[in-house]
């Protein structure tokens, strides 16, 4: 069955949008990081944390897809770059793999600062730099893991992926804002939990980040909701060349244009992907520069549910 014949079901929308938020995730705040001269540490170490989950939700998600779950394994046996399944599966289990590697890293490189008479020699050294370099190994996989689908897509014969070049643009854009309004979400979260005076919450974050005092500064949510608003404003004018795009296309091209701007999927495209996902959280960022605590988690959420809406609708007209 080739790429375009294949029914993309729910589960599968579900598995691209929570890939694309864990590696642009995992990608702004590499970045951050490195940029930053590694004071963005904790807002790395957190992009990798709520990566692992997403990616286990990822796996699961195929194989829930698949109908018989041993059918999941038959993935393994072969590697088939042109097939959704096949490649989607390695990149997330590589991803998640290395990125389990990095967590035992710092848990084993915070014990030895701690306790360096376990040890013989610098072992938080050497976990130190061995995490370091697998970090920059995944680095690989999140932009796998964020431009994978719309390659694939676009390497159909569907008049609604074929069309344009810019099906795996909008969807790296649309991965790396969710990634961004994600980050802003769990900081926001794990400051609460940090400012909290339950002691088992507390422990967790100790155990995560080192220090029970550790959190997201005030400069950094600053610089990820900047950050977030000039990505909308990216993802929106991809949008506005794509739709360009299929109008001057041919007829094939006009036919998608229109089952996403008047037909069947209009609704949808224009309230969840346009209005919900660009134009809400690009108005309340813009009036409040990112100061307003509830606009800001407003807007990183519709951002959110705008990505999938983005995932969902695309590859529903593609099978229409």
């Amino acid at each position: 069955m080739s790429l375009g014949e294949m029914s993309w079901n729910i589960p599968l929308w579900f598995d691209i949008w929570f890939a694309g938020m864990a590696g642009g995730a995992y990608l702004v705040a590499f970045l951050a990081n490195l940029y930053s001269g590694g004071s963005n540490r904790n807002l790395f170490r957190l992009a990798v944390y709520t990566g692992v989950p997403l990616a286990i939700i990822g796996v699961l998600l195929l194989v829930v897809d698949l109908g018989t779950p041993i059918w999941f394994w038959h993935l393994f046996t072969s590697f088939l770059p042109v097939a959704v399944m096949s490649m989607g599966t390695w990149i997330l289990l590589a991803f998640l793999i290395i990125a389990f590697i990095m967590i035992i890293l710092w848990v084993i490189e915070g014990d030895a600062t701690k306790n360096a008479g376990k040890y013989s020699g610098n072992m938080a050294g050497t976990a130190r730099r061995f995490s370091g370099f697998f970090a920059w190994i995944n680095v690989i996989f999140a932009v796998l893991l964020i431009t994978y689908p719309g390659v694939l897509l676009a390497s159909t014969s569907q008049p609604i992926w074929s069309n344009t070049l810019l099906v795996p643009a909008l969807f790296v854009a649309s991965a790396v804002a969710t990634g961004v309004a994600l980050l802003i979400l769990m900081a926001m979260l794990t400051n609460a939990v940090n400012n909290s005076s339950s002691s088992m919450l507390n422990s967790i974050v100790k155990w995560l980040f080192g220090s029970t005092g550790w959190q997201i500064s005030k400069e950094t949510m600053g610089q990820l909701s900047k950050s977030l608003l000039g990505l909308i404003v990216v993802e929106a004018l991809i949008l506005v060349g794509y739709v360009i795009w299929l109008g001057a296309t041919g007829a094939s091209g006009t036919e998608a244009l229109d089952l996403l701007i008047t037909g069947t999927l209009a609704i949808p495209f224009w309230i969840t992907i346009v209005g919900v996902g660009l134009i809400i959280p690009l108005a309340l960022l813009f009036m409040n520069r990112g100061k307003a605590t509830l606009a800001v988690l407003t807007s990183a959420s519709c951002v959110l549910l705008g990505g999938l809406a983005l995932r969902a609708i695309l590859i529903v007209g593609g099978q229409l």
